[in-house]
């Protein structure tokens, strides 16, 4: 059975990184229906160079390819994310990141698990470090694992979903919880997996590393803060909503994750605001003593 995969990868300057993301797609064990790239703000020869051979690549995969033009300026990835969306005739979408990669059972063995425990979607395990031309140095690995139990309850005490590099999803159940809120700086793809839980989709979850997810972006760590701060405060805005139906003591947990993940991104570059999130954090969920401790180790250090 043809499931009709689409994979979206948004790119925005980075030819080489592109090429070796898109090579890592065209070598799944489970070809994908199409192929479709975002382009979020290129505009050099170099990039449309790179985007005849990939057309040429996919031809001799017999992969559909679709590249979806330059939006009107570049507007970050859950915008360029939901383009690709928009633009899919596959019944699953999968997301990559133009300079993650997949190994080659990644499809595959997503769509074994789709297909036996009947879910929405599909997480994986990912192995973190940095690349060296088309060398991947192996940092750490995922270590998480699906939660026993409820998931709504587990996905408001954090993202065991981990990256959307990882992740693939009926495309029916995004265009349901209305795609990617591009309005956020930060945790989107966290945002998104909420939406669906709340929304009643189960998801499951490979703990076998099956993504190569780069570390260590071109973003500072103190920009990263500002962006969590910036959402967290938008989030929980959001999420007081009635249509999302959360009681008080959920919006509660919810709100102290956002903040404990505002602290350990504010560890060892702002130990007062690390230690400021933290102590929201605790107040919000005091049994919790994972990220007061966190930023206490921050502050004194």
């Amino acid at each position: 059975m043809d499931r009709r995969v689409s994979v979206i990868v948004p790119t925005r300057n980075r030819v080489q990184a592109l090429g070796r993301a898109v090579r890592s797609i065209l070598a799944q064990t489970h070809a994908p229906y199409e192929l479709i790239v975002v382009n979020d703000g290129n505009e050099n020869a170099e990039f449309f160079q790179q985007i005849r051979l990939i057309d040429l690549d996919c031809q001799k995969a017999g992969v559909r390819f679709v590249h979806v033009g330059a939006l009107s300026e570049a507007r970050g990835g859950g915008q360029a994310r939901n383009a690709g969306i928009e633009a899919a005739r596959g019944e699953y979408v999968a997301f990559l990141d133009d300079d993650d990669a997949w190994l080659p059972e990644k499809l595959e063995k997503q769509l074994d698990v789709v297909t036996e425990a009947s879910v929405s979607g599909v997480a994986c395990g990912a192995w973190f470090g940095r690349w060296s031309d088309d060398e991947f140095l192996v940092l750490k690995r995922t270590k998480r694992k699906l939660p026993n139990g409820c998931q709504r309850r587990a996905i408001l005490r954090g993202n065991f979903l981990g990256t959307t590099s990882g992740f693939l999803v009926l495309r029916q159940a995004l265009l349901d919880v209305g795609g990617f809120d591009f309005r956020l700086p930060c945790l989107q793809d966290y945002d998104v997996y909420i939406r669906l839980i709340l929304g009643g989709r189960q998801v499951g979850f490979i703990s076998e590393p099956l993504i190569l997810y780069r570390v260590g972006g071109g973003d500072q760590i103190s920009k990263q803060y500002n962006r969590h701060v910036a959402s967290t405060k938008m989030l929980i805005d959001k999420y007081r909503g009635r249509e999302f139906g959360l009681t008080g003591a959920e919006l509660n947990e919810l709100s102290a994750t956002f903040y404990n993940l505002a602290a350990k991104a504010a560890s060892g570059v702002d130990r007062k605001a690390a230690l400021k999130a933290a102590a929201q954090s605790a107040c919000l969920r005091p049994l919790q003593v994972e990220a007061p401790a966190r930023a206490l180790f921050a502050l004194f250090r």
